[in-house]
């Protein structure tokens, strides 16, 4: 069957009726239709795509209806029918266009695939062929149905390039000579290079196309990248626009959201007399950075291991293990701290279980990628060849095995400070000043195990070198990108992913404190006190040597009269202080016994906790 389709003549038959189909109209109308479409398309191409699924969907299953009611003859119930039919036909296409988008996704990068299979190396390969094709298309049809806006932003300028520059071709044809031409005549030249340098007229069809189709990536992507619009709406045709997007949500991309991609200044008001609307906080918005981070690595390590199933299963296995550990599972553990959407397991709780899941991932990195070193040195072993990479001096060998041991050393550092920072944390509430160095440690180690990662794509018979490049840019986008988020992390998110127990019991002790703080010091007004007496003792000496010898016997009379004055206050003086300093000192003390208490309580609860979700966990979810 697929012979029969592929067959040359098969397809030259085909596209034959499509021609003499097209060549029954008018071909002034159609190549205004499609210079109309075309800029529609250069313009504002992304948000046409779904309007003209659609319609056109519905408009086929209307106009098919009425068809077969007018051959019954049937014509008014055939209009009615074809209405009904039509207005179903909206709502099912709307339902259809996620898996038309899928499908488109998928067609595109398996072709795309099947086409290069030659530059891929594989073509003697059958099976391989068949099961990256499948890798791919999957992977094509959800990357074009997570990111169709931007995509369409990207196509349809090509799309709508070639269809204005064949109608200035057919017109300029039209014009200059007398012979009947069609407007699909553009498909009847090939587009090599070679040949449409030798005709001024394809060098013009070609360029043509190409400045179209970068002014429609300038307008429709400039908007993305410098938040300008250069083809700015008038902004009450834009409200009307807006309206209109809302009442007709199966028809365009995302109702609401079309109307805020088509120009950003729709983002204002809904109505410029009506108080802005409270704009949502940036935090409950959905940000599935850190899960298309894992993704992205995930996708990374298969495509290794597939480019790798020729190779001994112990070098497999070395590879799969290691590739394992340090790209997807670190990747996943490094993530659990900056993941706001908490899709992987065990982040819908307290910060403790973010902790545990931190400690998770980094305990399968390390048990991986003890594996990963075990199976390699088992084969070292099997072909008796050095463990330090002199059997093969390639400067990226030695490059990776030193590395790799380097990075080793590190893992065991990391996975011991960490599990030291679990346990204080589990049983005193806080790991602050425990193994200051193992956030540190932990993004060197992610960014050594990538140098060390890159050094073995670029070994000597190891991978093809499109292979090595679409690795090295893999695994560099996707490291930097996961370190970009851990350092842009605010203040306020590394304090809270610091604790170990939950927020409420963490603003707990500053109350208790408050409710229990000391009294003020006296230590002002005993020093004040203490200053009088002795001002008072210096008036009285003074006093006494400023008279003279006939005031003598006055003066030491009137002194010695203040002298048991001054003994009294003095003893007050000292046993207020004594008094009012054990009261600081009980009460500091109490207060210290309490925040003790709490802390060794919370420290307490956190332990609940944790034996309590491991339990949870290991519990059997059904028969």
């Amino acid at each position: 069957m697929t012979e029969v389709l592929l067959d040359k003549d098969n397809l030259t038959d085909g596209w034959s009726n499509i021609e003499s189909a097209m060549a029954a109209i008018d071909q002034g109308l159609i190549a205004t239709i499609a210079l109309v479409l075309g800029a529609a398309l250069v313009a504002r191409g992304f948000a046409l795509v779904k309007p003209c699924f659609v319609l056109s969907t519905a408009l086929a299953l209307g106009c098919r209806t009425f068809t077969v009611a007018c051959r019954e003859g049937q014509m008014i119930p055939g209009v009615v029918s074809a209405l009904l039919v039509f207005g179903c036909g909206v709502v099912f296409a709307h339902r259809l266009y996620p898996i038309f988008v899928f499908a488109c996704g998928a067609v595109m990068a398996g072709a795309l695939t099947f086409f290069c299979r030659t530059s891929l190396d594989l073509t003697h390969s059958p099976t391989a062929l068949i099961g990256f094709m499948m890798l791919v298309s999957v992977f094509g049809g959800l990357l074009l149905q997570q990111s169709r806006i931007f995509s369409y932003r990207v196509l349809t300028p090509i799309l709508g390039g070639l269809l204005m520059s064949a109608t200035l071709r057919f017109f300029i044809i039209a014009a200059l000579t007398k012979a009947s031409v069609t407007w699909l005549s553009f498909t009847h030249f090939p587009l090599r290079p070679a040949y449409v340098v030798t005709d001024p007229l394809e060098v013009f069809f070609v360029v043509a196309w190409g400045v179209c189709a970068c002014m429609g990536w300038y307008s429709q992507l400039i908007s993305v990248i410098a938040g300008v619009d250069p083809l700015a709406l008038p902004e009450h045709l834009s409200l009307r626009l807006q309206r209109m997007n809302t009442w007709f949500p199966w028809i365009f991309d995302g109702g609401e959201e079309f109307a805020s991609d088509i120009m950003p200044s729709l983002r204002q008001e809904r109505e410029p007399f009506l108080p802005k609307p409270e704009e949502e906080p940036a935090e409950t918005k959905p940000d599935y950075r850190p899960e298309a981070l894992i993704l992205l690595m995930v996708f990374s390590v298969l495509l290794l291991n597939f480019l790798m199933m020729s190779k001994p299963l112990l070098f497999l296995g070395h590879v799969l293990m290691m590739s394992a550990a340090f790209q997807v599972f670190m990747t996943a553990a490094l993530t659990s701290y900056i993941s706001p959407q908490r899709v992987l397991l065990g982040l819908r709780g307290s910060p403790l279980l973010r902790h545990f899941t931190h400690g998770s991932f980094n305990v399968l990195v390390l048990l991986f990628a003890i594996g990963g070193y075990l199976s390699m040195y088992a084969r070292q072993v099997e072909h008796e060849e050095s463990q330090l990479g002199f059997n093969n001096p390639s400067v990226m060998r030695i490059a990776h095995v030193w590395t790799g041991y380097v990075t080793m050393a590190l893992l065991f550092v990391m996975c011991f400070s960490g599990a030291v920072k679990m346990v204080a944390g589990l049983t005193t509430g806080s790991s602050d000043d425990v193994a200051k160095f193992h956030s540190h440690l932990g993004r060197s180690l992610y960014g050594f195990a990538a140098v060390n990662q890159l050094c073995s794509y670029f070994m000597p018979g190891m991978l093809p070198l499109w292979a090595s490049l679409l690795l090295s840019a893999v695994l560099a986008l996707a490291v930097s990108a996961t370190l970009y988020l851990l350092i842009t992390r605010d203040a306020e998110t590394v304090q809270r992913m610091r604790r170990f127990g939950d927020e409420r019991a963490a603003s707990d002790l500053p109350v208790l404190m408050n409710s229990y703080a000391p009294v003020p010091k006296i230590s002002t007004s005993c020093s004040s006190n203490t200053t009088r007496l002795e001002s008072l003792r210096s008036y009285a000496n003074s006093s006494h040597r400023s008279s003279g010898p006939g005031l003598a016997s006055g003066s030491s009379r009137q002194s010695g009269d203040f002298e048991p004055f001054l003994a009294s206050l003095e003893a007050e003086e000292s046993k207020v202080l004594i008094s009012r300093t054990f009261v600081d000192w009980h009460r500091q003390s109490q207060a210290t016994r309490i925040a003790k208490a709490q802390a060794e309580l919370r420290g307490s609860n956190n332990l609940i906790d944790f034996l309590s979700s491991a339990l949870v966990a290991r519990q059997p979810t059904g028969p």
